[in-house]
């Protein structure tokens, strides 16, 4: 009698186990479901205004110096090895919080030696090192990898 007492006790606590993580299962799916509902309606909220002008912050490697580079959409900028194009900049409204993005194409350019003595830099290749976007709140998300030069974006105007 005793031991059915003990195996009727268990019996009931792990009901109540299960039942309890079948709860927190359900919560964790729910608040999963409304934070990404949120987080999905706040990016289609969010309204960008296109700009001609960026502001980038390029970090030199070697000589460990951060230098910042102004680049607009009509010309390309020439920083060391690297030729750096604006193809868009945009900065959003003033209502949300500051976020300024561009898309950028970088291509890396190398001395050859024929090139080395008329002081010419011929381009590596004809496709860029990098194209894409950079975002200036995250700048993790997509990264120009490079051995001498980190590229962040400071601010678009």
């Amino acid at each position: 009698m005793v031991q059915r007492k003990k195996q009727g006790a268990k019996t009931t606590l792990l009901n109540g186990i299960t039942q309890t993580i079948r709860c927190l299962t359900l919560l964790i799916l729910f608040i999963g479901q409304s934070a990404t509902a949120e987080s999905t309606q706040h990016f289609d909220t969010v309204k960008y205004t296109q700009v001609n002008h960026a502001s980038l912050l390029i970090l030199d490697r070697t000589s460990g110096r951060t230098h910042k580079v102004e680049i607009s959409t009509s010309e390309p900028v020439f920083f060391g090895r690297l030729k750096l194009i604006l193809k868009k900049a945009l900065k959003n409204t003033p209502e949300f919080p500051p976020e300024s993005v561009v898309y950028l194409e970088i291509f890396d350019k190398k001395p050859t030696e024929a090139a080395a003595e008329t002081a010419e830099i011929k381009p590596r290749s004809e496709e860029p090192a990098f194209s894409g976007w950079m975002y200036a709140s995250s700048p993790s998300i997509n990264v120009f990898e490079h051995s001498v030069y980190n590229i962040k974006v400071a601010e678009c105007f």
